[in-house]
């Protein structure tokens, strides 16, 4: 009897002794600096999304937030990179749409439902249908479905690459709207760009910031973002729910994540840092700039937007039969 008392107590003392540990770690976190590792490269258009959120991240916890730009493979080289690291909440990544789309690839490298846990959506944006409006005389999306309609595999869309968010989105464009089109992919934005521009494809899926200039310039014409809402910064451009698909709902984002295991207590003290972060009207003022909004939310609505787009893209794999070469 005296044993199971004894081992009653030291049971008890052990417990105590993890939560008081568990809830330490939690409240110093961090003591030395945090990485975030980038899927792209340093100075360029998802670095300059990043760095806001990095700097006040840093000012938030009292430790050097830096970015360790890993660009290649479409995130797969940025995310292997973290998933090789300890789950100790100093190694985060940076997740895009890429990172959803390769684990609903077939033979995926990773699967981000399982390997990685999402802290927190920081930016969102749409992208957008345009077309040339010398070659493509339509001002909406019924009207290029129509138009589609009437020329079955003879529409050319462009985008910024195979397998890329683009793709995928004017993929399920056609598969909802139920039209044959033909994808043309380049690497990168100006090529699709320029394609269109010279009456070579019909249209194109792109960023409002690779479109904003010809559009301006009267080159090309927006019918549609990608969302089903419109976006705050093109107030006359039409989301899928008022072009008649309201299931079509495609935002481009970034979001923080770590590795599967990192202590919650850590994933939380980041989630609640970044929503912070994200109300701040000076930090949504620069964001304005980018074309981006804010995003936010709990670990748990994180973890179900990765579990939807995940879903999403493998659908529109294989529903479309798409091989995306990877």
């Amino acid at each position: 009897m005296e044993f199971s008392i004894r081992a009653f107590i030291a049971c008890v003392g052990l417990a105590a002794c993890c939560l008081c540990s568990s809830i330490t770690y939690g409240q110093s976190y961090p003591v030395r600096p945090v990485r975030i590792v980038m899927p792209f490269p340093a100075g360029g258009a998802g670095d300059a999304i990043a760095r806001p959120m990095s700097d006040r991240l840093s000012a938030k916890l009292g430790q050097s937030v830096v970015l360790d730009p890993r660009p290649g493979g479409g995130t797969t080289i940025s995310v292997q990179h973290v998933l090789g690291q300890p789950a100790d909440g100093y190694t985060l990544v940076g997740i895009v749409n890429s990172a959803a789309i390769r684990s609903a690839a077939p033979n995926a490298p990773f699967d981000i439902r399982k390997d990685i846990v999402g802290i927190v959506q920081w930016t969102k944006s749409p992208l957008y249908f345009a077309v040339n409006p010398q070659t493509v005389p339509v001002t909406s999306i019924n009207e290029l479905v129509a138009f589609a309609k009437a020329n079955p595999g003879k529409v050319n869309v462009s985008t910024y690459g195979v397998g890329s968010l683009a793709h995928l989105t004017s993929e399920l464009l056609a598969q909802t709207a139920g039209i044959s089109v033909v994808h043309i992919h380049y690497n990168g934005s100006v090529g699709s760009l320029t394609a269109l521009l010279r009456g070579e494809t019909h249209v194109a899926v792109d960023a409002f910031a690779s479109l904003s200039g010809h559009v301006t310039a009267g080159k090309l014409r927006l019918l549609s973002t990608t969302s089903a809402e419109r976006s705050p910064y093109t107030p006359d451009v039409p989301g899928m729910r008022e072009s008649g698909f309201p299931n079509i709902d495609v935002n481009a984002y970034s979001l923080l994540a770590a590795r599967a295991g990192t202590p919650p207590e850590i994933v939380s003290k980041l989630n609640a840092a970044v929503n912070e972060i994200i109300r701040e009207p000076g930090y949504i003022a620069q964001l304005a700039k980018l074309g981006q909004q804010p995003g936010g939310g709990s670990v748990e609505y994180t973890a179900d937007l990765i579990r939807k787009e995940v879903a999403l893209y493998g659908k529109i794999i294989s529903d479309g039969k798409l091989d995306l070469g990877f």
